[in-house]
């Protein structure tokens, strides 16, 4: 999956000390944007709409808890990946606006 090949690409920027950077229409979604930061990437460009939203998303939990889990989940994923975020959002607490 696009997710599984990201993963890929932030492990090898991880080894190299290169920072990951995203931007256009899917950062700016709560749910995306989860995604990407789990996925280790520290800088996220959107619409100035979705800055609050996104900003209030990242304040709302604790990376370093759910991080293990999204990766988890994305090493052995089921069915529907996106239910399975949703439900680990949920599960530590996350607030996603367009979930």
């Amino acid at each position: 999956s696009a997710l599984r090949f990201l993963k890929e690409v932030s492990d090898a920027c991880k080894t190299h000390g290169i920072r990951m950077s995203a931007c256009g229409e899917a950062t700016g979604s709560t749910l995306s944007a989860l995604c990407f930061v789990a996925l280790g990437f520290t800088t996220l460009s959107m619409s100035a709409g979705s800055i609050g939203p996104v900003k209030q998303m990242i304040r709302s939990f604790d990376l370093q808890a759910f991080r293990p889990d999204f990766l988890a989940a994305l090493d052995a994923p089921k069915q529907d990946f996106r239910n399975q975020v949703l439900a680990l959002a949920a599960d530590h607490g996350i607030e996603l606006s367009d979930g």
